[in-house]
């Protein structure tokens, strides 16, 4: 499945991260963290959420968090200056850009 907000795609298949035409390197823990805000659009999400869903049961200090969030943040914004992963101060974080799933059939789409 692909999944496109603003010009980015996200591939779930192949598990990355496009811009336009451009693949953007992004880590794997960082690519699981960018879907779940992706598939949780418009929703508020706790840094709990996150170390559930992305981290599961493994470790994780709230430092390791900010640091993904910013490498996300900062490899978003190299490409649109959007805020695109807006903090609700005191609740948690949200994905603020609209997401369309892509059909496969589509031509301008990567393969």
């Amino acid at each position: 499945m692909k999944l496109r907000f603003y010009d980015f795609i996200l591939d779930t298949d192949r598990q990355t991260l496009f811009h336009s035409k451009t693949e953007i390197e992004i880590t794997k823990i960082n690519y699981q963290v960018l879907l779940f805000f992706v598939q949780h659009q418009n929703q508020v999400v706790t840094k709990d959420q996150l170390i559930d869903h992305v981290w599961q049961d493994k470790m994780v200090t709230e430092n390791s968090i900010d640091q993904s969030l910013s490498k996300i943040r900062k490899s978003l914004a190299k490409y649109d200056d959007r805020v695109i992963i807006k903090t609700v101060f005191g609740k948690g974080l949200e994905f603020t850009a609209p997401v369309e799933k892509i059909d496969k059939s589509s031509t301008d789409i990567h393969s």
